[in-house]
């Protein structure tokens, strides 16, 4: 806290560089208490990863607050750097010179470093599962057009039907949100021929799924398969209970990987602010049964 200088008596030290913070900046609300478990849980793994290097986090809710607020908030913390999944956040924090990395965030015309979970080949693995099992009638249930990650996943599984020389008909992809999941989900299911595979590529959305067929008298790997997602960190917490019997096949990835890597991309950038901007996915992996601890 403070330094000896030679007959000069005691000045007030710099703040060590390495004892600056890393902001962590979800689009959750200002109290962290109120976010939801998977940014929790991932603002935790960073912090687990920053420890290794006696670094402190600086957890900031973004939700309904305005990006000077933010801002400010980060310089006065004194932050080195910023890991954030809000890309509006970008040019203030670029303006700052503020290093920053995207993390869990699908902005493809963000030209700025991002760490993501890799929605494409996910997708790809999760519709490759069902068509080499032998399923063409394969139905889609959830997002599509919300944000990149459901783009993303939506083409890697487009992909995987087009490399298997077979279409995908439109009518079995099902755009859904919370208040119509469970009525769509019902309707598509009550279709003649009845879809023989579903893909359901987020983790509640799969359980809900799962839900609404077990209503209807369908029992998932004997009526109806069924390709979920989930990080392998929550899945033996959130996705395998959420199943009557074994859970379905799932699409999973470690978040704490994905802390690594941004934190160490982070500090790469603050090395090197010149570099090029770079996209980096974790592994992505499809699994039969219990995920992998991460």
């Amino acid at each position: 806290l403070v330094a000896a200088e030679p007959r000069r008596g005691f000045r007030i030290a710099a703040r060590a560089e390495d004892s600056r913070p890393v902001a962590f900046v979800t689009g959750q609300p200002d109290a962290p208490q109120a976010w939801e478990r998977y940014a929790s849980e991932l603002r935790q793994c960073v912090q687990e990863a920053a420890d290794a290097q006696a670094m402190p986090v600086l957890g900031i809710g973004s939700g309904g607050r305005s990006r000077a607020e933010i801002l400010r908030q980060v310089r006065d913390a004194g932050a080195w750097g910023v890991l954030t999944d809000d890309a509006g956040l970008l040019p203030g924090l670029r303006a700052a010179g503020l290093p920053t990395v995207l993390i869990d965030a699908a902005w493809p015309e963000a030209d700025a470093d991002a760490v993501m979970q890799g929605d494409y080949v996910g997708g790809w693995l999760a519709a490759k599962h069902l068509l080499d099992s032998g399923l063409r009638r394969i139905g889609w249930l959830g997002p599509l057009t919300r944000d990149g990650h459901s783009l993303a996943r939506h083409a890697g599984a487009a992909a995987a039907f087009r490399h298997a020389g077979c279409a995908w008909p439109a009518a079995l992809v099902v755009e859904t949100d919370d208040g119509t999941l469970a009525a769509r989900t019902a309707a598509l299911l009550r279709r003649s021929p009845r879809p023989e595979g579903l893909l359901v590529l987020w983790r509640d959305v799969a359980v809900a799924v799962a839900a609404t067929a077990r209503e209807l008298g369908l029992r998932l790997g004997t009526d109806l398969a069924l390709v979920g997602w989930c990080p392998q960190e929550q899945w033996r917490r959130d996705y395998a209970p959420g199943f009557d019997g074994p859970p379905p096949p799932s699409v999973t990835w470690s978040l704490r990987t994905m802390a690594r890597l941004a934190l160490a991309r982070l500090g790469e950038r603050r090395a090197h602010a010149q570099l090029e901007a770079v996209s980096l996915q974790v592994p992505m992996r499809l699994v039969t049964g219990p995920a992998p601890e991460g």
